[in-house]
């Protein structure tokens, strides 16, 4: 389970691994089951997509570290799938 604040506001989010590679997740009173691949793939490309902006469009180099944890990652997830 994770816990964390939704960016700049009070809103709580709440990761749970649900039965069968689900995850519920729950933001602010409302909750929504997902499968865990595909929110993972979702968040992975959105954040890959996020910091690309920053450094690509806006110039902002102090976020390559971030890129390339994200394809580390990315990797791993990989890896991960086909080893099942």
């Amino acid at each position: 389970m994770a816990t964390f604040y939704y960016p700049s506001q009070p809103i709580v989010v709440i990761l749970k691994k649900d039965v069968s590679r689900k995850i519920k997740l729950t933001i602010d009173e409302d909750s929504l089951v997902v499968n865990e691949q595909v929110l993972m793939e979702a968040l992975i490309n959105n954040s890959q997509q996020f910091f690309d902006i920053l450094l690509n469009q806006l110039k902002l180099k102090n976020y390559e570290h971030e890129l390339a944890q994200i394809e580390a990652i990315k990797r791993c997830l990989l890896n991960k799938g086909h080893s099942n």
